[in-house]
Formats: structure tokens, C-alpha cells, sequence
């Protein structure tokens, strides 16, 4: 029953996602300069609702030469991880054996992830400059 239902949430959130990413200027949030040779990269997002697709704009900035994904930032989105399925890692991984946290996070998630992954996941979190995600 549990599958189902997740398909269901995650057709949502993509959708509500995609339409919240097209809706975004695609500009540099450093220098607020419109970027140049806007496309469209496709992105696997893990999140609450499980993994969805994102077709999100990329440019470069011309001003200072970053590239530029304004969802990402948006969504605060790390390496294809949404803050949500980061944080979960990062608690499971610092309250139990990297076992049992594989296995509550697979319960709790439905995403299949390997240890070292929620290892990586935790480390991030640890270093990000939000201190108090683990209450």
C-alpha cells in the first residue's frame, strides 16, 4: 500500500516543483545578472515524497562566470538530495550503527541508499553552516 501512495505524493511534488522552477528567472543570485545560454538539464532530486525527475534551467553568468541553476538554490538542493532526505540521513546516521540507520532510512524514505551514501549525506550536513538541524 505503501508504493502506491508514494508514486502518487511524488507525482505531485514533481509537478509542483517543475512548475515552481519554470516560473523562476533564470538570473545569477550573486550578481542578479540574467545568465547566458539558458538550457535545460534534467535532474534526479531525492525528497520527502521519494525520487522525482527535475527539468531545470542552467546558464552561465557572464559577470562572474558561475554556473547557475536558480532551483537548486531555490530548493536548497545538494547533490540531488533535498534538505529533508539529508537531514534524515544525518539524524538516523548520528543516532545508531550505519546498519540500522540504512534500514530506518529505507523504512522512513522508501529510498534505497548505501551506507557510504548516508555517511556522505551526514558529513554535508555536519559542515553546512546550519547548526542546529540536529534537535
Amino acid at each position: 500500500m505503501r508504493e502506491p501512495i508514494r508514486n502518487i505524493n511524488a507525482a505531485f511534488v514533481a509537478h509542483g516543483l517543475q512548475r515552481r522552477a519554470e516560473a523562476l528567472p533564470c538570473v545569477c543570485p550573486d550578481c542578479q545578472v540574467e545568465v547566458q545560454g539558458s538550457g535545460i538539464s534534467p535532474r534526479t532530486v531525492y525528497t520527502i515524497a521519494g525520487r522525482i525527475l527535475l527539468k531545470r534551467r542552467i546558464g552561465l553568468c557572464p559577470a562572474c562566470e558561475q554556473r547557475v541553476c536558480p532551483v537548486d538554490r531555490m530548493l536548497d538542493i545538494r547533490k540531488g538530495y533535498s534538505p529533508w532526505v539529508r537531514e534524515t540521513a544525518a539524524t538516523l546516521i548520528s543516532k545508531m550503527a550505519y546498519s540500522e540507520a540504512e534500514t530506518v532510512f529505507i523504512r522512513t524514505t522508501g529510498l534505497r541508499l548505501p551506507q557510504t551514501s548516508l555517511q556522505r549525506l551526514a558529513l554535508d550536513v555536519a559542515r553546512s553552516p546550519r547548526k542546529n538541524w540536529l534537535k
